[in-house]
């Protein structure tokens, strides 16, 4: 008999990866792919980008005798997820109002597109497959280039009339800027910079901080505190019962974790807080939820 696959793609802004994941219990099949892409490329490179993956990805389910259902993606925002339009500025500006479903139907028109936030696809995979199955309303924060917020009630997303999260915590006002500039990679660089006079990466700071060095763990500490800062309110008032950290730098949550848990009195309010040990799995697999069984 042959397998039902989902194509589950993380798209970002500089990469995609994608996985063939089984229609009934979302385990991966074959091998997981990534493709390093361009994000101010031209719309043709950006669409070359696309089809080299649905090529790639076919090839595997003709090659495994899989059956290929449909192709759900998990993407930047802003983005129109229920037209497939990318509305974004600062990534994939060569795509923006293009109606990606249109454009992806010229491949194969014979099944299903489907578009979640990045967010909220990383949400819902660590609500239904990760450490979140035991609590009802959880909250997702990502931490790269930028910060993502996304937060999940127990039945829906909290989201506005696009489908994206409601609360865009990246622009918060503070200090002299938003969030953003100082929860981020280049925020934790910024605080280093401050600091010590130096310009280093986040992951040189986080690996500085692996050594014992004191002044990197302190600009981590001080990340998760500000953080903390500005979400215990959204995430009392919202109800949430567990926040899991996502994105490349929460592969440094041991030193900012606790900071951060101290700021929304995570044990006072019995909030759990953990890092994510899915990562992009978590993505794939909430987004192959989604189109699958939520849409």
């Amino acid at each position: 008999m042959t397998r039902v696959v989902i194509l589950a793609v993380d798209a970002g802004g500089t990469s995609f990866k994608y996985a063939l994941l089984n229609d009934e219990d979302y385990s991966i099949i074959g091998k997981e792919q990534f493709y390093p892409i361009s994000s101010f490329g031209t719309k043709e490179e950006l669409l070359g980008s696309f089809f080299r993956l649905f090529k790639d990805a076919q090839k595997q389910c003709d090659e495994l005798s899989l059956t290929l259902s449909r192709v759900a993606l998990s993407v930047p925002g802003p983005f129109d997820c229920a037209r497939g339009v990318s509305l974004m500025k600062h990534k994939w500006l060569a795509l923006k109002d293009v109606p990606l479903i249109d454009v992806f139907s010229t491949w194969r028109k014979d099944i299903p597109y489907s578009f979640l936030p990045d967010v909220h696809a990383f949400l819902l995979g660590e609500k239904y497959f990760g450490e979140a199955k035991d609590v009802q309303s959880t909250a997702a924060i990502i931490i790269g280039t930028g910060v993502g917020f996304g937060m999940w009630d127990g039945k829906r997303f909290i989201a506005d009339s696009l489908g994206l999260p409601k609360i865009g915590i990246y622009k918060i006002p503070y200090q002299d800027g938003v969030l953003e500039d100082f929860v981020s990679g280049r925020g934790v660089s910024a605080s280093y910079e401050r600091k010590t006079g130096k310009v280093i990466s986040a992951k040189d700071i986080e690996d500085l901080a692996r050594k014992g060095d004191v002044v990197s763990r302190l600009v981590y500490e001080d990340m998760g505190a500000v953080l903390g800062s500005i979400v215990g309110g959204i995430l009392s008032e919202y109800g949430m019962q567990a926040v899991v950290f996502g994105g490349r730098l929460s592969l440094a949550f041991d030193f900012f974790g606790q900071s951060f848990s101290r700021a929304i009195c995570a044990e006072e309010k019995h909030i759990k807080v953990y890092q994510s040990h899915m990562l992009e799995h978590a993505a794939m697999k909430g987004v192959a939820l989604w189109a699958k069984r939520m849409c």
